[in-house]
């Protein structure tokens, strides 16, 4: 699976930030309940503007 493939180049889960854990956090990203993928997308955002 392309997990697998891409293990090497994503961080740590210990050094996981919002933003790592929007995007590598969840099973598939195009599937993702409505609830859940607004408040990851919330959280990655404040994280982003927080720590530039």
């Amino acid at each position: 699976m392309i997990r697998e493939k891409l293990a090497k180049f994503i961080p740590p889960k210990e050094e996981w930030t919002p933003v790592d854990e929007a995007l590598y956090g969840v099973e598939d990203i195009y599937n993702v309940p409505d609830d859940t993928a607004k408040k990851l997308r919330e959280d990655a955002i404040r994280y982003s503007f927080r720590h530039r």
